[in-house]
């Protein structure tokens, strides 16, 4: 067997039954062996970053790994983006590598050159900071040991991605695997952190005194495969809970307990329940700062805080200040507190019934329609969209003013899920996502909502989505360029316009003729009045690109600074978002929910 074939294999027989992947000549061998496996499937993108893009998806699709196979210099760098989105999301993706040959590498010249052989970089020192493990297959006798120790590190504690180099002549060599070394440590990667016995007598005391207490239900219980036991949890708490971007899917909208989404680019509901809260439980969640949003001293500032985590340094910044920061698991977490359900006790029904009033009213944001002939609020577009939607359905955005609005509006139903690059905001996630997506689940319905300027990053996926026949739906809101940094121009630089669209530097071709040229079904709305062309559109069994008019300006919910009378900028709670609500209907929310 060569070390190539093993390769392939060892992933296969790991659950990762398909590789991301663009050919090239130092990766010749690992060509060959993807090429010569009976079952392992390959999906070829048409750059290593959507190969890298593809596979992180592919692993959230599933829960599983993703793997990426790239080649040399160029091929390896190309791939850091999506490297980067596993690795701040924690998602386990191997990544790897080929070389040129090893007589030619400058990691074993010893001569502090910038390259030796030919389409040759030292990868290793570049990618070493965005992995929990990174290193060169030397030897033949070394891969197996070196393959399963990456397999160690990327799936024990928090999970990340990891990075195998390995030169031609290396990969070409034949071993026996059962003769080699493997890795042996005392860790497993079920050696996760597990909260104390009075730990969970010190939560259980505190949820049951407090009179508001909520759940912020973030990723990481995806993560630790604990999204059914988190809803039984949530069934027996029957408390409110507001979830960040990352655990947007965990409940469906209409669920009881589902009290809104938080953050900077939240919506109302989510942050109004937050702040009048008086304790936090947070499961999974790293409190990141578009969630918190920057004024950390008023974020639920009358609230306990409870973090459940694995992660002990991230929450070592100087943010929100935690009461209590437990160590764990949150698997073992939620099923420890399913065991002890019978200490806790049930009357926060008042609380729950005000917050489902507070969601009614404030979870979903729609501006008036001035004018039905006119271009279309993305809110409605997204709203529209996510009511012809069906339970089981896969949406995918990426980043800028589209993804705000599509975070924001989506009504999640039953098993429906949600794909997106997470803490890196990447524009071109969209395309290598459905690509992912396709690959980890054939049968589902995949719903990408873009814009026309994300549309441009990986536009040559829809090669590749095409040659596979998925019947995507492709929504690409025609805002006219980039909107966020069109409206940050506006308020922050007197409207002076750089790089935003077409009277600023930026061409975007027409989404028309890119759909022809690609053999894709187009559909064009302008206006209200033919919102109704989405539920055919929806109906498509072959995959379809609706180009969707919206205005060149769009007021975008956000938490954001208020001008006093005296000129000075005061940054605002999270739950005060623009557009502004009366400070009269502030103050009798916050009444309310005394």
């Amino acid at each position: 067997m060569r070390i190539a074939d093993y390769i392939i294999d060892y992933i296969y027989k790991n659950g990762t039954d398909t590789i991301f992947t663009l050919a090239g000549g130092g990766a010749m061998f690992l060509n060959d062996a993807v090429a010569c496996h009976k079952k392992m499937k390959y999906v070829c993108n048409h750059h290593e970053q959507a190969s890298a893009m593809a596979a992180e998806a592919y692993a959230k699709t599933n829960q599983g790994i993703g793997a990426v196979m790239v080649t040399s210099g160029p091929g390896s760098t190309n791939a850091i983006t999506g490297l980067l989105e596993a690795w701040q999301n924690s998602i386990p993706v191997i990544f790897i590598s080929s070389q040129a040959k090893k007589s030619q590498m400058t990691h074993f010249s010893g001569l502090p050159i910038r390259q030796f052989g030919i389409q040759e970089l030292d990868i290793i020192p570049i990618v070493r900071p965005l992995t929990k493990y990174a290193d060169y297959v030397e030897k033949p006798e070394e891969i197996r040991f070196k393959i399963e120790k990456a397999y160690q590190e990327m799936l024990s504690g928090r999970p990340g991605p990891v990075w195998l180099d390995i030169p031609p002549d290396v990969a070409s060599q034949s071993i026996d695997p059962e003769k080699l070394p493997g890795f042996v440590d005392k860790k497993t990667p079920n050696s996760l952190p597990k909260i104390s016995t009075r730990e969970i007598g010190l939560v259980i005391n505190l949820l049951n005194r407090a009179r508001k207490p909520i759940i912020i239900a973030g990723g990481g219980i995806k993560l630790a495969k604990a999204v059914s036991e988190f809803r039984a949890l949530v069934n027996i708490l029957k408390i409110p809970v507001v979830v960040p971007e990352m655990g947007i899917d965990l409940l469906e909208n209409n669920h009881p307990c589902y009290a809104g989404h938080g953050g900077t680019k939240g919506d109302r509901a989510g942050n109004i329940v937050i702040q009048n809260s008086d304790l936090i439980l947070a499961i999974g969640s790293r409190l990141s700062v578009s969630f918190t949003g920057h004024e950390f001293d008023k974020y639920a500032p009358r609230s306990v805080k409870i973090v459940i985590d694995v992660d002990e340094k991230e929450h070592q910044k100087k943010t929100v200040k935690i009461n209590h920061l437990i160590i764990s698991d949150a698997k073992y977490f939620i099923e420890e507190m399913i065991k002890n359900k019978q200490k806790l006790i049930d009357n926060k029904n008042v609380w729950l019934k005000k917050c489902q009033i507070i969601k009614n009213k404030y979870g979903l944001y729609l501006p008036k329609i001035k004018d039905k002939n006119g271009e279309i609020s993305m809110y409605h577009i997204v709203d529209t969209i996510s009511k012809l939607s069906r339970p089981g359905d896969f949406f995918i955005t990426d980043a800028g003013v589209t993804a705000y609005i599509a975070v924001q509006t989506l009504k999640f139903k039953k098993n429906q899920r949600m794909i997106i690059p997470g803490a890196t905001l990447t524009m071109g996630y969209n395309l290598p996502a459905i690509l992912g997506v396709w690959a980890a689940n054939k049968n589902a319905r995949i719903i990408c909502i873009t814009g026309d300027g994300s549309l441009q990053m990986n536009i040559h996926e829809l090669g590749t989505i095409a040659y596979h026949k998925i019947p995507a739906k492709i929504f690409v809101i025609n805002n006219h360029g980039y909107l966020a940094i069109r409206t940050t121009q506006k308020n922050f630089f007197q409207s002076r316009l750089i790089g935003e669209g077409s009277g600023s530097g930026v061409y975007l071709p027409s989404s028309q003729k890119i759909a022809q040229a690609y053999g894709y079904k187009y559909v064009r709305i302008k206006n209200y009045k033919e919102l109704s062309k989405i539920k055919q559109v929806m109906k498509e069994k072959s995959a379809v690109i609706c180009e969707v008019f919206s205005p060149y300006w769009q007021d975008v919910l956000t938490v954001s600074s208020k001008k006093m009378p005296d000129g000075k900028m005061v940054s605002l709670p999270i739950d005060d978002m623009y557009p502004f609500l009366p400070e009269e209907e502030m103050k009798q929310i916050r009444q309310s929910l005394k």
